[in-house]
C-alpha cells in the first residue's frame, strides 16, 4: 500500500473520457484509487474503460518514481542540513522541475493515445495535423442558391447539401450552416441521443465532416446511420455510438464504406444478436 495520501489527474484525461457514461466514469476512478491506493490492478472488462486506465496508470507510475527520487534526495539534503531557508535559487529549480514533468507527462499522454490507435488500426486526424490542408475562411452564410456578393458562384467546385441546404467550397468562402446540419442529425437519427449545443468543437468536427462525406449528403449519410442496427444500438451489442463518435473521420469513413450496414440475410453467421459477428469490426472510441 502506498505511503502517499494523494495522486495527480491531468487535463488530458478529460479529453479521452469525453463520450464516457456516467457508469463508465466511475467505474474509472475506482479502479485509479485500487491501483494508486493499494496497487492492485482491477479487472476491467470495458474496452474503452480498459484503455483510458492504461494511460492514467502509465503516468501514475511515472509519478510514483518521480516521488520516490524527490523523497530520497530530500533525506539525503536533510541529512547534510539541506539548502539554505529562503533559497531562491532551490525554489526555482523546483518550479522548473514540476512544469518539466508536467510537460513530459503530457508528451507521454498524447504518444500513447496515437499508440493506441495505431494498434486498433485507426487514423487519429486532428484539425491541426501538418499533413492536412485546412479549408480557410469558414463563415456560416447563405446557401448556393444565394451567395455572397464576394463569392463567384462560377467558381463553386462541389457542394453536400442538407436538404435545401448547402455546404459549398469556393475558393474564397465556404458556406456551412452548422444548426441545420445539427437540425438533421436529430430529425433523422431518432435512435441516437441528442445534441443540446454547438460547441467549437462540434463545428469543426462538421466542417472535417463536410469535406470527407466524398459527395453523399449529410442527409443521406445520417440516415445510413439511423438505418444500421448496430450503430442505433437495436441489434444489442453496443450502445456508445452518437453525434460526435459518428463525426470522428475514421468513423465516418468506415460508416460511408458500409463497414456497419445490416446484414442481408438471417443465417446465424449475419444474426446481429451474434457478438461474434463483431469481434474483428474495429472502432475509433
Amino acid at each position: 500500500m502506498s505511503d502517499k495520501n494523494s495522486f495527480l489527474i491531468y487535463y488530458e484525461l478529460e479529453e479521452q473520457t469525453a463520450e464516457f457514461s456516467d457508469a463508465q466514469l466511475g467505474q474509472l476512478l475506482r479502479a485509479i484509487f485500487e491501483f494508486e491506493k493499494r496497487d492492485v490492478v482491477p479487472a476491467i472488462s470495458d474496452v474503452a474503460v480498459k484503455t483510458a486506465f492504461r494511460f492514467v496508470a502509465a503516468y501514475l507510475e511515472r509519478n510514483k518514481a518521480k516521488y520516490s527520487d524527490v523523497r530520497i534526495k530530500r533525506q539525503e539534503a536533510g541529512k547534510k542540513g539541506g539548502a539554505p531557508r529562503g533559497n531562491a535559487n532551490a525554489q526555482k529549480q523546483a518550479k522548473q522541475a514540476s512544469a518539466n514533468d508536467n510537460k513530459q507527462n503530457k508528451q507521454m499522454l498524447q504518444k500513447q493515445a496515437k499508440q493506441a490507435d495505431k494498434d486498433k488500426g485507426n487514423v487519429n486526424v486532428k484539425d491541426n495535423d501538418k499533413d492536412n490542408v485546412p479549408v480557410k475562411d469558414i463563415e456560416a452564410n447563405a446557401s448556393c442558391a444565394e451567395p455572397s456578393a464576394e463569392a463567384d458562384p462560377s467558381q463553386c467546385d462541389g457542394h453536400v447539401t442538407v436538404g435545401d441546404d448547402c455546404v459549398t467550397q469556393r475558393n474564397r468562402s465556404t458556406h456551412i450552416q452548422y444548426q441545420k446540419i445539427a437540425d438533421s442529425f436529430k430529425a433523422i437519427c431518432t435512435s441516437l441521443p441528442g445534441i443540446k449545443a454547438l460547441s467549437d468543437a462540434r463545428k469543426k468536427a462538421i466542417k472535417k465532416a463536410a469535406e470527407n462525406l466524398n459527395g453523399i449528403t449529410f442527409e443521406e449519410f445520417f440516415k445510413k446511420v439511423e438505418a444500421s442496427n448496430f450503430l442505433t444500438g437495436r441489434s444489442g451489442n453496443w450502445g456508445g455510438c452518437g453525434f460526435d463518435w459518428i463525426l470522428k473521420p475514421a468513423n465516418l469513413t468506415k460508416i460511408i464504406e458500409g463497414n456497419y450496414d445490416n446484414r442481408s440475410t438471417t443465417s446465424k453467421s449475419d444474426d446481429f444478436s451474434n457478438p461474434e459477428n463483431y469481434k474483428n469490426l474495429s472502432m475509433d472510441v
